[in-house]
């Protein structure tokens, strides 16, 4: 059984959604499709994670001033555990704007 055939049904009680009830043969079916469709998502969400860590880096040639608890300082006194931001977590727009 694909899991398309055990989607939720609707009732005419006020649009509630129930689920479907099947046999036991019939559930552990659906929650093997289900179980390699988990599977292959956690090897795609892998390999996307493997390109993210071999993107390439680009060399910080612009001096940033931060404001810390000692005074202001540039990037390179900062720890790199506080400079190291999660490069998905940059968006186009700052990216953009870093090469002009």
């Amino acid at each position: 059984m694909k899991i398309e055939a055990m989607e939720r049904e609707k009732t005419g009680i006020s649009g509630v959604n129930l689920h479907k009830i099947v046999s036991k043969a019939e559930w552990l079916v659906a929650r093997k499709d289900l179980l390699k469709l988990e599977k292959e998502l956690t090897h795609l969400r892998d390999e996307i994670s493997r390109h993210r860590r071999e993107l390439p880096w680009v060399k910080v040639e612009k001096e940033y001033v931060f404001d810390a608890p000692e005074g202001k300082v540039t990037h390179l006194r900062l720890p790199y555990a506080q400079l190291n931001r999660d490069p998905a977590q940059l968006s186009c727009e700052d990216l953009e704007s870093e090469t002009k």
